[in-house]
């Protein structure tokens, strides 16, 4: 986890605190293992159905991500591609910032989906799903 957050930040170190509140709920081998697990699971298909529903929906999207992302190298051509489906998606390039954006800019993202969602209307037109094809099954 500490290792992650390192990896997934570009202008600035985590302080102590910050590693500290993430890795609390890791603090033994079972936890630890319990996350790993989860994230091998993460099944292909499911990436395939989100990106299929995040192309065909009805409603504002928005995509804000670090340049200098380490641990998703691709997200530049994922949101790319997003966009070319989507015309009217707000896309937010932070040249200076990697994957945990909300680490290193905290302010910025408020003010940033703040900003995005007071543009917006308050309902969400009727043929858009309120639920993302991840929580279609569970609850989210």
């Amino acid at each position: 986890m500490r290792l992650a957050l390192k990896l997934g930040t570009h202008a600035v170190s985590p302080a102590k605190e910050v590693l500290d509140e993430y890795a609390a709920p890791f603090s033994d081998d079972a936890a630890r293992s319990l996350l790993l697990r989860a994230g091998l699971r993460l099944a292909p298909s499911g990436f395939v159905t989100l990106s299929r529903w995040l192309e065909s929906t009805h409603i504002p999207l928005a995509a804000i991500y670090g340049e200098r992302d380490r641990i998703l190298p691709d997200i530049a051509k994922t949101i790319a591609r997003l966009a070319r489906a989507q015309p009217r998606l707000d896309v937010q390039r932070l040249p200076d910032c990697a994957h945990f954006i909300q680490e290193e800019r905290p302010d910025d993202i408020g003010q940033r989906l703040g900003a995005f969602h007071s543009s917006r209307p308050t309902t969400i037109a009727a043929s858009a799903s309120p639920r993302t094809p991840a929580c279609a099954s569970a609850p989210c």
